[in-house]
């Protein structure tokens, strides 16, 4: 298709200034990812959102991981109750055990470049992820926060 080429060309070029009017401080943290991952392609973990289509980069380079923060993080059966979100309800009942070896293992094990978190309380925050940067800052590095959206650099040396 002879259109194409321009067509992509021209997509491409305005992405960057469209992201942070339309997806806000997630829009810009995009951008940084797109920045840091143009020459090698990274490993990404993620919480705290669904909208990750645009953490796999403009050719699609990137691996996505979504990180456990213990060993039986996984969806199990609950009573639902009428008065919270069924996303709600299952990101508490996740998330009420955090065992800081296992998500760093998993850190490591996946060899995770960047941690990209989006702390939306309606889907349980990311608490839990925050804490364990704090208390790992030799491992993990703030590189960009704005709003409720974090994006950290994973210190690969520092395991």
């Amino acid at each position: 298709l002879w259109w194409y080429g321009n067509y992509a060309w021209h997509r491409k070029s305005i992405r960057t200034k469209y992201f942070p009017v339309v997806y806000m401080a997630q829009g810009e943290a995009w951008n940084r990812i797109a920045e840091e991952t143009a020459s090698r392609p990274a490993v990404i973990a993620y919480w705290g959102t669904a909208v990750i289509f645009h953490l796999f980069g403009a050719e699609l380079q990137n691996r996505l991981v979504n990180l456990r923060l213990h060993a039986e993080d996984e969806p199990r059966p609950i009573e639902l109750t009428s008065n919270q979100s069924i996303y709600l309800q299952l990101a508490r009942q996740r998330r009420a055990k955090v065992d800081v070896a296992y998500w760093l293992d998993q850190l490591r094990d996946h060899q995770v470049d960047f941690l990209y978190l989006v702390d939306d309380p309606a889907l349980g925050g990311v608490r839990a992820e925050l804490s364990n940067a704090a208390a790992n800052p030799h491992l993990l590095q703030l590189i960009f926060q704005k709003d409720n959206v974090y994006l950290y650099q994973v210190n690969g040396k520092g395991f």
